[in-house]
């Protein structure tokens, strides 16, 4: 589908888009709106095949008069980068650019720039990026390294990583350059456009930089390089097989990027023992959660206040003192039933009260409430909020996977890393998965907990996170 923008304009800029109808507009937009101030540029989209309306908004904007969409194409692809690989194949101007669909350029410093290309030598043009929030607000504003060379690129931890690195959508190739250097790497899903600067500048390639702010890039939790793990994991691959193939190029810098990539590999291992380790809080076979005397009390009070006339009374894994205070706030008029873990008895017992232990299963809240009728209470001394488990173990990993690409001179991962050594037999999991939908209504539940219950709370700690870590919880809920 092609438009009417002239055969040679100095810039092309291909959008690769899959799904992105809650962000492609404004991009749209934004090469319009250049075009309007006089700019030589073809917009050329290149779909994946959208279902989510984003053709729609295309196909919408590209048959407006002033729309420099030149051409849409829309079909399954191999990824991001083949589809910029093919769309660039495409192009006509001298000068290509990406602009991804979550990525916006300003107008008329993009009409500036595109004058500035018209009469540029260089085979990179740099502009400036920012990253800014769903308010437009500023929280990250990085420069490209002076000059770019292939050591400036791969020192990641006191250049890339620091704030002087290159945004994807400030950088202006020269067509021809693109081309010969073969595109994209297509086996990269995060780092595409790193490793093609460190070609363009193993390749000798020139860069010119200019101090203008020309695109800003959207931060959100959907972007792919949200998980940083996943980033610095790619990025090693080739940035070893470079340093090692080819160590000449590096010059002055060579000690330099090699000691900021063995930092990498090193922290990458702590990050994976790390997650390896905290994946047990959520699974394994150990259940030995803290114990309460005081929050047990006040539960089994509030037991006492609502089960009045309770003739069934199940006590499940308790100890003889347990079940003597079970009785005295049930006070059921016949004998209670004591087990060591579940059973099945379906709607047998008014009141069933129990402390989890590891030979209870996998299943045992389920079971547990089987055996409550309806309006009937289950009481649990001593159960992990799995949900609060949860949350907290993704806190955790997304601080491990934060702290691998903070800077040389500290070791971050470090004190995490040493908990998780120290501790390494200490792991237990703190509650058994259990996705089962009960008809249970909360009467009251009370929790507690501290860091010396668990090494995840001593982990979460040591990297600073201060959210409630309050894990551990006794209760009284009603059966519906």
């Amino acid at each position: 589908m092609v438009g009417s923008q002239s055969d040679s304009p100095v810039l092309s800029v291909v959008t690769p888009v899959y799904n992105g109808a809650a962000f492609i507009a404004d991009a749209l937009r934004s090469v319009r709106h250049a075009c309007q101030r006089g700019a030589s540029i073809e917009h050329i989209i290149m779909d994946g095949g959208s279902t989510d309306g984003t053709l729609d908004i295309v196909e919408a904007d590209r048959h407006r008069d002033d729309s420099p969409i030149t051409m849409v194409i829309s079909e399954p692809d191999g990824g991001q980068a083949e589809a910029i690989n093919r769309g660039f194949a495409l192009a006509k101007g001298k000068y290509v650019a990406w602009l991804n669909a979550d990525d916006v350029y300003v107008p008329f410093a993009l009409a500036d720039m595109a004058e500035r290309l018209c009469h540029a030598s260089s085979d990179v043009v740099l502009g400036r990026c920012e990253f800014v929030d769903r308010r437009g607000s500023v929280v990250f504003a990085p420069v490209p390294p002076s000059p770019v060379t292939p050591g400036a690129l791969l020192k990641l931890l006191t250049n890339w990583y620091a704030g002087r690195s290159i945004v994807q959508p400030e950088a202006f190739v020269l067509r021809s350059v693109f081309e010969s250097l073969g595109g994209l790497e297509s086996a990269l899903h995060y780092t595409m456009d790193h490793e093609f600067w460190l070609r363009l500048a193993m390749a000798g390639e020139t860069f010119e930089s200019v101090d203008a702010v020309v695109a800003k890039q959207l931060v959100h939790p959907g972007q792919k390089t949200a998980d940083n793990a996943a980033v610095v994991r790619e990025q090693l691959r080739y940035a070893l097989s470079a340093v090692t193939g080819s160590p000449e190029v590096f010059g002055d810098d060579l000690a330099d990027v090699r000691n900021e990539l063995g930092i990498l590999e090193r922290r990458l291992v702590q990050h994976e023992e790390i997650l390896s380790v905290i994946g047990s809080a959520l699974r394994g076979t150990e259940f030995v959660p803290p114990r309460s005397e005081s929050v047990d009390s006040r539960v089994l009070q509030v037991l006492r206040n609502v089960s009045r006339k309770a003739s069934g009374l199940l006590c499940v894994g308790l100890s003889a003192q347990e079940v003597s205070g079970a009785v005295t706030a049930v006070a059921p008029s016949r004998s209670p039933v004591v087990v060591g873990r579940p059973i099945d008895a379906p709607g047998s017992f008014d009141v069933v009260v129990a402390r989890p232990t590891a030979a209870f299963g996998n299943q045992w809240r389920t079971r547990l409430a089987g055996c409550v009728r309806e309006g009937g209470y289950l009481v649990i001394l001593g159960d992990a909020d799995v949900v609060r488990v949860g949350e907290l173990v993704k806190s955790v990993r997304t601080e491990a996977s934060n702290r691998l690409t903070w800077g040389v001179d500290r070791e971050p991962l470090l004190a995490a890393h040493r908990i998780v050594l120290q501790q390494r037999f200490k792991w237990q999991a703190l509650s058994h998965a259990q996705t089962d939908e009960l008809s249970l209504h909360e009467v009251c539940a009370e929790y507690y907990g501290s860091n010396a219950d668990h090494p995840l709370l001593n982990l979460a700690k040591s990297f600073g996170i201060t959210t409630d870590l309050l894990l551990w919880r006794s209760g009284v809920w009603r059966k519906a």
